[in-house]
């Protein structure tokens, strides 16, 4: 089962062309749908118009199929509005929010979306050229609920990887305990979906976890992570776990999330 469509948020940056990119060569190979939907700034009808001008500039030469998704009014020009785009879409690609500078309420982007939008999210760094992703595919697994969801979604993805590497950080000496079986099992019933990976045990009990899934990754020229983002409240609002947030906040690669 392919991914039939996915939702690029565009605005008129570079950053904002390279996620295009990207979006169309997944697009090409998995014979998807690309649509675009103004990036939330609360700018203006003629902002929207513009950015869905240049979107098309991009998309046009590429042949692949492709649609503009036109902002309700009714519901603003902010989150609300690419809220309700994602919810008609398989996958959400979104670029990583820049250490400084930009609108500071845009600054959680990304998290807000895995968070709220039920739907797979794809953070693209704002920095250098991702053109492909999901060639080599790292997944981050910690037997719960949310990477589950991750590996079900990212299915039409690692069914079509050269290589998938699954990596179980383990932060605690005692929890070593049957780590193996465990490891084995994701495997065994991931050969039987049609993935066939390799697994690994990471001991990382004086190393951040997320640098320690970066640096992996880096190590196997890995070109895309795919993991779940565990979330907690927070001042009554759904936040993202600490390793999350380190990956969104130091990634050096594509990273799907689902939640």
């Amino acid at each position: 089962m392919a991914l039939p469509d996915l939702l690029v948020l565009a605005d008129r940056t570079p950053a904002a062309a390279a996620r295009i990119d990207l979006s169309i060569g997944y697009a090409r190979k998995h014979g998807a749908l690309v649509k675009g939907v103004a990036f939330p700034t609360g700018g203006s009808a003629g902002d929207e118009m513009e950015t869905a001008r240049l979107f098309a500039e991009r998309v046009r030469p590429s042949g692949v199929a492709s649609s503009w998704v036109d902002i309700d009014s009714s519901r603003g020009r902010g989150f609300a509005s690419v809220l309700q785009a994602a919810h008609y879409s398989r996958l959400v690609v979104v670029g990583q929010a820049p250490e400084r500078g930009g609108n500071a309420e845009l600054s959680d982007l990304p998290e807000r979306l895995v968070l709220q939008t039920g739907r797979p999210v794809l953070t693209v760094p704002y920095a250098g050229r991702f053109e492909k992703f999901g060639e080599r595919v790292m997944i981050a697994w910690n037997d719960g609920r949310e990477s589950t969801r991750a590996i079900h979604d990212a299915f039409p993805i690692l069914r079509t990887a050269q290589k998938v590497h699954l990596v179980k950080v383990i932060t605690e000496a005692d929890a070593l305990r049957g780590a193996e079986k465990r490891l084995s099992e994701i495997v065994e019933y991931l050969g039987r979906a049609g993935v066939r990976c390799k697994g690994e045990l990471i001991l990382s009990i004086d190393f951040p976890s997320g640098d320690r899934i970066l640096n992996r990754a880096a190590e196997e020229g890995i070109d895309l992570l795919v993991m779940g983002a565990y979330g907690r409240a927070g001042n009554g609002k759904p936040v993202l776990g600490g390793v999350a947030k380190h990956i969104l906040r130091h990634m050096t690669l594509p990273v799907m999330m689902s939640h």
